[in-house]
């Protein structure tokens, strides 16, 4: 797998000389070739042949058990993104969670799914748990900001998890990225207000 990782951040020559590699190495010692191993294929496959195909291994893979998270994950967000079916992709992460297959990455992928079926209260819940059991996890705290931002609309909510995020010591470009969105929204609903306020000023009757 180490050998398959190396290969890999050479692009697609490098992926094409470690599919070559393991092919032979699958004929001489087939029981060698472990979950992370078929990981590492699969995303050579998707390098060097297409999408779809690297799709069909994966799907193999999961439906002969396998328990590595990462089938699971790149596969769950294969169907999310590229093919735009959340509920085969929510089929594929409760197929993970009944087979012990998850991590975080797996949560933070649930969280968009949910959200993408029209589930966002889930999903801010979902992701309020890992917070609140102490997750570090950059993608779960963004998201979660972007959702009390954008859907929840509760700003207080979203410079509190911002604050904490940065307490945690989370990313800080995303930090930066988080502290200007919440900038500009913050300018804007004060702005509305003012505006508010001078229309309601501007439509009282003038006595006198």
């Amino acid at each position: 797998a180490n050998l398959g990782q190396a290969l890999l951040a050479q692009g697609k020559a490098g992926a094409e000389i470690f599919l070559e590699r393991l092919e032979t190495h699958q004929k001489d010692y087939p029981d060698s070739v472990n979950n992370y191993v078929q990981s590492v294929q699969n995303r050579c496959i998707q390098l060097v042949v297409d999408a779809a195909e690297a799709s069909r291994q994966r799907r193999l893979a999961i439906e002969e058990g396998s328990v590595n998270s990462a089938l699971y994950n790149e596969e769950a967000l294969y169907q999310l993104e590229q093919q735009q079916n959340p509920d085969k992709s929510l089929k594929i992460l409760e197929k993970a969670q009944s087979f012990g297959a998850t991590d975080v990455y797996t949560d933070s992928i649930l969280g968009k799914v949910l959200e993408q079926l029209g589930r966002g209260p889930e999903a801010s819940q979902l992701r309020m748990n890992l917070i609140l059991e102490g997750t570090v996890d950059d993608v779960i705290f963004c998201d979660e900001i972007y959702y009390q931002l954008e859907k929840a609309e509760d700003l207080p909510k979203s410079i509190e998890l911002l604050n904490l995020f940065e307490a945690k010591g989370g990313s800080q470009s995303w930090i930066e990225r988080l502290r200007r969105k919440i900038l500009t929204m913050q300018s804007q609903k004060n702005h509305g207000y003012v505006a508010e306020k001078k229309i309601f000023k501007w439509s009282l009757p003038h006595h006198g």
